[in-house]
């Protein structure tokens, strides 16, 4: 994302503030410090903006540098405020802006309670045998021995923990039930757990669910990014880790600055809908789940419950001063859906609750509108209006099919697919979609903006007119993308299981990854793929990066990457490959050592200067087809147990004593394409 040269300026200033504070009042205690003080003591060492601190009971104790923290104690920032612990000589911590936690100590227990917001913290040694130290929140615990980690509150039915370096045992916690389940995260893994719907998930749902999956450097906080940049000690076993750490320095201050805006833009959306500016995360442990504050606080709402058959009018006329439960009674099975055949509000602090046996069917000019809770157990479709701006959630347990308009400023989260045919689809503003299945939009021109898009299955997109669809850095992915019929630009995201493409594709940023699939890119249908950016990704196992059915392929240099280069091809299948500077190459014909790579970050990276370059400009100024290589002349293939030989040294002209040009020394022969990598 680009920046004017006055906010790179005020990144720079961030960025500079951010490293002198933590830099000059460090997390843990000097010794000289802790010589005057129990090690085991946990104090407040690091103060930015406006920090809270109440003792056990709620009572308010002025908070101060290197002040102690005893047992009950609990820490609350503010807005672009942060507060940073030490444990003792070997742990520390770190309180994220607009957050909250307590502190529970006994002995050599130690228990972080957070109730919302995010938490980091750096355990340099690992736990003694009887010390025990957990991070606890309404849906998780998370059990650490010796770990740098980050844990956080999602909303009110799911928590995460990022684990940079070791590993931790997660538990989740479904906090109406008491079900639980656990889940082992490791390094570059984050563990989510999501509760169930408060007891309305229906037969055969579990009411928790706890899972694993890979994240990138590009998910990371501002403010532990932040945190890495001012600690060089962190930033070396993260780096010994695998972690690029001068990137991390890099985009700190701009991250932080982008993640201050976005939280500006949540509260003021907030206090639009009456929360008066105040933090609305909610806390099912600590506080009402259904409170709009996260305070525990609201106008009291009656709940009316309405067993089937009832109406949408009779619904309607609840809602306006009761929060409405819907049941389908046992013995009293109601065959058809809950039509909703009028237009429906759900008010800032109401709710409304559809249960199991009960899906629910928006009719063609109908309107429903969530503006606070609204849950179903069941699925939700219809081919009318649904407007969520919902400061806490849309939550609907089955599939979400729309075939009219779908417009989401708020939370909505999907248990099954989504699924849009035709009518309009827009994510905008504070907007988050989560969808746990597919995610399907067959439309003209669906909106993808938002603040997040995270689909765990499939993101398949069919775009058969209008601009080109646009993804961007707030899309992740962890299935396929399946691009059909159009035009579509990829400027951002992370997509982990590859991309399927029927059409045109032009990427400038993102992360495409391989993932189980054969490859990260595979053109079906004659596509027309430009990789201008970002990177394309084939990891171990996969037969090439890129799989082209008879299409074009133009590349920069270094966007294509692999893992295992001497068992996987950078482009594999036929079709025509356009590189800077050259002219058009035949994928079909390209052979073993025909092109070049350079080492990167996370495997091998094409370089754009190759042979087979070199051979196709020798032909053109000869005026006639490319010069035939003697196989005595083609650059050997190198494999890891093949030394190399050395080559034989240049003429003052720069060429060998048998005429080649003297190839770079730094950039091994790679194989693009051949019969066996390509499959």
């Amino acid at each position: 994302m680009g920046m004017t040269e006055n906010m790179r300026k005020k990144a720079a200033r961030l960025a500079a503030a951010v490293g002198v504070l933590f830099a000059a009042v460090p997390w843990l205690l000097s010794p000289a410090a802790q010589e005057t003080a129990q090690a085991s003591s946990i104090r407040l060492t690091a103060l930015e903006g406006k920090v809270s601190v109440a003792a056990q009971g709620g009572k308010a104790v002025a908070a101060f540098e290197n002040m102690r923290v005893l047992n009950g104690y609990s820490v609350e920032t503010g807005q672009e405020s942060y507060a940073g612990f030490s444990l003792d000589d070997e742990k520390a911590a770190k309180l994220d802006a607009l957050s909250s936690a307590e502190v529970r100590k006994k002995g050599k227990k130690l228990e972080l309670l957070l109730s919302e917001g995010s938490v980091f913290c750096d355990i340099k040694e690992p736990l003694e045998q009887d010390e025990t130290m957990n991070i606890r929140t309404s849906t998780m615990i998370t059990g650490i021995r010796g770990t740098v980690l980050y844990a956080k509150v999602v909303d009110q039915n799911t928590s995460a923990v990022f684990v940079l370096e070791g590993n931790v045992a997660l538990q989740g916690i479904d906090p109406v039930t008491g079900q639980m389940t656990s889940v082992s995260v490791g390094t570059g893994q984050k563990g989510v757990a999501a509760a169930g719907t408060g007891g309305v998930s229906g037969p055969g749902v579990p009411a928790v669910r706890a899972y694993v999956e890979p994240f990138s450097k590009e998910e990371i906080d501002g403010y532990v990014l932040t945190q890495v940049a001012a600690d060089p000690e962190l930033a070396g076993r993260l780096e010994a880790a695998g972690w690029d750490t001068r990137w991390m320095a890099d985009n700190a201050a701009g991250r932080l600055e982008e993640d201050q805006r976005r939280a500006a833009q949540e509260l003021e959306r907030l206090e639009q809908l009456g929360g008066a500016g105040e933090k609305t995360v909610s806390d099912q442990v600590y506080g009402d789940e259904d409170s709009d504050s996260g305070s525990g606080e609201r106008e009291a709402r009656r709940t009316v419950t309405m067993a089937m058959p009832v109406t949408a009018q009779e619904i309607a006329a609840q809602l306006e001063g009761a929060d409405v439960t819907v049941i389908q009674e046992t013995g009293e099975a109601w065959p058809g859906n809950l039509t909703l055949d009028c237009d429906i509000s759900v008010p800032p602090g109401g709710k409304l609750e559809i249960g199991a046996g009960v899906p629910v069917y928006v009719e063609s000019g109908s309107t429903l509108r969530v503006d606070g809770t609204m849950r179903t157990a069941e699925s939700l479709s219809g081919s009318g209006t649904v407007i969520n701006t919902g400061a806490h959630t849309l939550d609907i347990g089955g599939d979400f099919s729309m075939s009219g308009i779908l417009e989401n400023t708020g939370k909505l989260q999907v248990a099954g697919n989504l699924i849009a045919e035709e009518g309009s689809f827009r994510n905008a503003g504070a907007g988050t979609i989560s969808v746990r299945g597919d995610m399907i939009l067959a439309q003209a021109e669906p909106d993808l903006g938002g603040d997040a898009i995270r689909v765990e299955g499939n993101l398949t997109l069919w775009v058969w007119q209008g601009e080109p669809c646009v993804l961007g850095n707030n899309l992740e992915v962890s299935g396929a993308l399946e691009l059909q019929g159009g035009i579509f630009k990829i400027k951002g995201g992370v997509y982990r299981g590859g991309a399927v493409v029927d059409g045109v594709l032009e990427m400038s940023g993102g992360s495409l990854l391989s993932g189980r699939a054969d490859c990260a890119i595979e053109d079906v249908s004659m596509a027309e793929i430009r990789l201008l950016g970002g990177r394309v990704l084939a990891q171990s196992g996969a037969q090439a990066a890129v799989m082209m059915g008879g299409g074009e392929l133009s590349v920069q240099a270094n966007v294509l990457r692999v893992e295992e280069p001497w068992t996987t091809a950078f482009v594999a299948g036929s079709g025509t490959l356009k590189l800077p500077g050259s002219g058009s190459l035949q994928i079909e014909d390209l052979e073993d050592g025909d092109l070049e790579a350079v080492e990167g970050a996370d495997g091998w990276e094409l370089s754009v200067f190759s042979p087979a370059v070199r051979r196709a400009e020798a032909g053109r100024r000869s005026g006639g087809d490319d010069p035939e290589v003697r196989e005595s002349e083609r650059p050997p293939v190198s494999s890891p147990s093949e030394a190399k030989p050395e080559p034989e040294p240049p003429s003052e002209d720069g060429e060998t004593q048998d005429g080649q040009e003297t190839p770079p020394t730094h950039i091994p022969d790679i194989p693009l394409a051949s019969p066996s990598n390509a499959g």
